[in-house]
């Protein structure tokens, strides 16, 4: 009989808040992970919404480089290039990005596709 183990990487997590240009948070905000090897498909990309305080936690995903992208809630294949920003990461660990600013153009789609 053939005997092996399978290591499984724990993944990690992404964080940050989407806010106005005035840095207030906005909710309602989808964003999702998309991984730079491009390895996933659209069924394993992490994906969130942002809470009402703007906040979103993404994971887990596989410890590698990924594109975070903030879109109008709904609105899968519309993303917002300005806003999109790069998180690396590790397993275990959690990536605090930060605020990641939206401009009013894309808070007033966000606020109109809730």
């Amino acid at each position: 009989m053939l005997e092996f183990a399978l290591t499984l990487p724990q993944g990690g997590y992404v964080t940050g808040r989407i806010v106005d240009p005035l840095g207030q948070p906005v909710g309602g905000v989808s964003v999702r992970a998309d991984a730079k090897d491009q390895r996933d498909t659209v069924y394993t990309w992490p994906q969130t919404t942002s809470d009402t305080n703007g906040v979103f936690l993404l994971g887990p995903g596989r410890p590698i480089s990924y594109s975070i992208i903030p879109s109008p809630a709904r609105n899968y294949y519309q993303r917002w290039e300005d806003a999109t920003r790069t998180a690396i990461v590790s397993d275990g660990c959690t990536n605090a990005l930060g605020d990641i600013k939206l401009s009013q153009e894309e808070v007033g789609a966000a606020r109109r596709r809730k």
